[in-house]
């Protein structure tokens, strides 16, 4: 498919950044963007007669099936709505929640307010323990795919729970199903304003707060550096661009405005983002604790903030899916 695309026009040309991605942007004139996945693509383009054309000249060599406005793509359903002077795009996997809870015998189930307890510590079964027999792995991978794709918000409590696939007890599945429980009680729905998030452990040991928050800091700044080259392909991007970090220290590191016995242990890697403040591209904003998105992310969170947060983080919020 991709070779038939790059012999199709010269015209649409692939892009530097995204290998599957073909696109024309002429503002006001002519808009085409072709994203392929295997045997899937999707075409968004601002002219009918182009995209009649490309079907009937792709069909020739590759039988395809146009299903008309997109509804759904790789399980992730899509909802369209004009709202004035832009057509907006929610998305959300609510077919999916509905069959996991109806496959792990959960559809009745009461709600829960979020998807973790606060403060929770759980320790490895003994790996000469057997586990649990429930099918822990495969219930954690289904969540992490939802976690992924439309849900940050149950994030933290997957990627913590997914480190006992393999040395976990009756205590860790129950934990498992709480997230479960609590997708049962909410339904939230991404727009556009969370469009890259992770939560995961860093692949290094820091010897302070400092150094991990800088580590992060710089592993943000090469996503960052991803978006602004794929943007700037088609469209120009406003620099620099502002980037919040919550630890002092770090963020003079991160400046270049700290350098002395404690700091010459870090590497070039992770002076990263140091870089792109130089070269303006980025800059640092320390932002409070207590405004601190990245919390939402990172640590199991008391209802009452864990749900102010997911407001930030989630634009759109929709009651109940049971």
């Amino acid at each position: 498919m991709k070779r038939w695309l790059l012999s199709y026009d010269d015209k649409l040309p692939v892009s530097n950044i995204d290998p599957c991605l073909f696109y024309i942007f002429i503002p006001s004139v002519l808009i085409i963007f072709v994203y392929f996945h295997v045997d899937n693509f999707l075409v968004i383009t601002s002219s009918e007669e182009w995209q009649q054309q490309f079907f009937a000249d792709f069909n020739q060599t590759y039988p395809c099936v146009d299903e008309g406005t997109l509804t759904e793509i790789l399980g992730i359903r899509m909802v369209f709505r004009d709202t004035g002077l832009l057509r907006e795009c929610r998305m959300h996997q609510e077919g999916f929640i509905h069959r996991m809870l109806d496959r792990y015998g959960m559809a009745e189930c009461n709600p829960s307010p979020t998807p973790m307890e606060p403060k929770l510590v759980l320790t490895p079964a003994d790996p000469q323990e057997p586990t649990s027999g429930r099918p822990y792995a495969n219930l954690a991978m289904e969540l992490m795919w939802l976690a992924r794709c439309t849900r940050p918000d149950i994030m933290t409590a997957v990627c913590y729970l997914a480190r006992f696939m393999h040395c976990h007890t009756e205590e860790h599945w129950q934990h498992l199903l709480r997230v479960l429980r609590y997708l049962k009680g909410s339904l939230v729905r991404l727009n556009g304003s969370t469009v890259m998030y992770s939560s995961r452990l860093q692949k290094t040991v820091a010897l302070s707060t400092a150094d991990a928050e800088l580590v992060a800091l710089s592993e943000t700044a090469q996503d960052i550096e991803h978006l602004i080259h794929l943007i700037s392909e088609f469209a120009p991007v406003q620099l620099p661009v502002v980037l919040h970090g919550n630890n002092h220290a770090s963020v003079l590191q991160a400046e270049g405005a700290l350098n002395n016995t404690a700091t010459r242990h870090i590497t070039v890697r992770d002076r990263y983002v140091a870089k792109l403040v130089e070269l303006g591209r980025v800059i640092i904003a320390k932002v409070p604790s207590a405004q601190n998105l990245a919390n939402f992310f990172t640590k199991s969170l008391a209802a009452n903030r864990f749900h102010l947060l997911r407001s930030i983080v989630l634009r759109y919020f929709q009651g109940t899916v049971g």
